[in-house]
């Protein structure tokens, strides 16, 4: 268990570093869905395990990093569907 691991008992902020998915890179700023991986993770689906580590109480916040428009747009629509708090 990676808290025990850590000696704490939850994370404040647990980083999304990188999508599994499809994003523009080195400095192309459009998003092209033709160019999204068939077996890319969908932004639901993450969240929705985002949710049960926030749930648990494992994690307080969580953030976005190296995302597009696109993905944080998404993000924060999936987090109020779910009813969970949008990304930090």
């Amino acid at each position: 268990d990676s808290l025990r691991r850590l000696g704490v008992e939850y994370v404040d902020l647990f980083q999304i570093h990188w999508p599994d998915r499809y994003v523009p890179l080195f400095g192309k700023t459009k998003y092209r869905r033709e160019l999204e991986r068939k077996d890319a993770v969908p932004i639901m689906e993450t969240l929705r395990g985002v949710k049960q580590l926030l749930d648990a109480g494992k994690i307080r916040a969580y953030g976005l990093s190296n995302e597009s428009t696109f993905g944080i747009c998404e993000a924060v629509r999936c987090a109020d569907l779910l009813g969970m708090p949008r990304p930090a």
